[in-house]
């Protein structure tokens, strides 16, 4: 996913410095959820703003207090234009139902280890289980991506630790493929 850049005018003062502009990445899967904690069970004025907040300082590298120091507008703007890229990445996507690796655009490193894909497969009922149980008391986006972010590390084996700082698109593609694995099994009556 490109970088989001948006113009700061005048330049964010902040720890004796200017910051001429906001350059907007994207998240790792658990710092997306954090930030959508804020709105899990419905948003309002107040956990709009804290949502747009932890997003941006999530995804900016900027501290907290630099990010409050921003207008409402340019960080409301940042968090929106934010969460649509990473929606519109994921939406189109779909992995071929005779594929079983997904190949990651760019590899990523997790602590010593680099991961170019996932091998990926059906759950198993108890795999989908454990995942849905995420989903038992909210079905908001905080807990979808939990459960996707279970999802994933339950099926490919790889730790949990290690999916949760995969970027928040490799998690979603990921969890939208295994889906599909079986919606296709229920469909043909194969598994």
């Amino acid at each position: 996913m490109q970088p989001i850049i948006i113009p700061l005018d005048p330049p964010l003062r902040h720890a004796g410095g200017e910051i001429p502009e906001l350059i907007l990445t994207e998240p790792e899967a658990q710092k997306m959820f954090l930030a959508w904690r804020a709105i899990e069970t419905g948003a309002n004025p107040e956990s709009s703003v804290i949502f747009a907040r932890d997003l941006v300082a999530k995804s900016s590298g900027l501290p907290e207090s630099a990010v409050n120091d921003l207008p409402i507008s340019i960080m409301v703007t940042g968090a929106e234009r934010l969460s649509d890229a990473i929606a519109s990445e994921v939406e189109g996507f779909e992995l071929d139902e005779s594929e079983t690796e997904f190949v990651f655009p760019a590899p990523v490193t997790v602590g010593n280890i680099e991961y170019t894909s996932l091998s990926l497969r059906e759950p198993t009922s108890g795999e989908a289980i454990k995942a849905n149980s995420h989903l038992r008391n909210s079905q908001g986006p905080a807990s979808q991506l939990r459960y996707q972010m279970a999802l994933v590390s339950l099926v490919t084996g790889v730790p949990s630790a290690n999916v949760h700082r995969f970027p928040v698109t490799i998690v979603m593609k990921a969890a939208r493929a295994i889906e599909g694995f079986s919606m296709a099994g229920r469909q043909t009556g194969a598994s």
